[in-house]
């Protein structure tokens, strides 16, 4: 008996520092994260720079927490796209190889195709694929990496696509629209609209400007602009009680989409075919039932 609690107690013993090492060191058959081709985190970026090997540039800085375009025009931008650009200097390198070792030329990084260029100081540049991996060669000082290239579309397209899809500035508050046959103004702090409905209510007015703040278009894309001829057929402008620049839309199709066009910034917003009823008139708000 004693001879069995001896093995039992030993059993014991082991199965516990089995235990033991299992929890102190369970990393020990992992292996290590590759590098990322910066030290800085997402949080960290203040500001982005994008120049193209065509000599376009897209910047971008921070305000309150929110992205803005400020070149080539400013305006708000897309925090998903701008995020994509910011989360490449977390991106791992995969392989690394030193600048003199590599045909520069061969890996189109002579001269680069896109330079990125974090806060001013930190840049990237980037060059072709890898032939067998499709990854992205990125030159960092004096190294060469290989990235997956999953973000490199956003760094090539149209400055437009940068472009937040709201029609209107976060926080924007409307003093006037003037519609095709419409017209909605405020008075000594009351709601006018011409032509008058035979139902007016302020209820309807609010509903008309709350569809203006928060509808979305579908896609931003870029707009041919005519400065020598202005705007040609129907308009939407939208005046703001804060003072800044009014904002005058051209319509330029209502069907089958609905397309906005601001040609002084170079942009055409498209939306559903339905939203220019909410947008253009006076909607219908239905009396609570008794």
């Amino acid at each position: 008996m004693r001879a069995r609690l001896l093995v039992n107690l030993a059993l014991l013993a082991l199965v516990a520092l089995l235990a033991a090492v299992a929890f102190f060191e369970p990393t020990l058959d992992e292996p290590a994260a590759p590098p990322t081709l910066t030290g800085l985190t997402a949080q960290d970026v203040a500001s982005l720079r994008i120049a193209r090997s065509d000599g376009s540039v897209v910047a971008f800085e921070r305000r309150d927490g929110a992205w803005w375009m400020v070149e080539p025009i400013e305006i708000l931008a897309s925090d998903y796209r701008v995020q994509a650009v910011v989360a490449l200097a977390e991106a791992h390198s995969h392989a690394r190889y030193a600048v003199a070792d590599v045909d520069l030329a061969a890996v189109g990084l002579e001269p680069p195709e896109v330079r990125v260029t974090y806060n001013g100081g930190e840049e990237l540049a980037f060059g072709g694929q890898s032939p067998l991996d499709q990854r992205r060669y990125v030159r960092v000082g004096d190294v060469v990496h290989l990235v997956d290239g999953g973000s490199y579309y956003h760094l090539v397209g149209h400055h437009a696509s940068f472009v937040d899809t709201t029609l209107l500035p976060p926080g924007a508050r409307i003093a006037a629209l003037h519609l095709p046959g419409l017209d909605v103004t405020q008075r000594d702090g009351r709601w006018q609209v011409s032509p008058r409905p035979d139902e007016f209510s302020v209820d309807r007015v609010n509903a008309l400007l709350e569809h203006w703040r928060l509808t979305r278009a579908l896609q931003v894309s870029g707009h041919a602009t005519d400065h020598h001829h202005g705007m040609h057929g129907d308009t939407a402008r939208v005046e703001f009680a804060d003072g800044r620049a009014p904002i005058t839309f051209l319509i330029e199709a209502r069907e089958p989409e609905l397309v906005l066009s601001r040609p002084e910034l170079g942009l055409s917003y498209r939306l559903t075919a339905e939203s220019a009823e909410r947008l253009f008139s006076l909607p219908t708000v239905t009396a609570p039932t008794p």
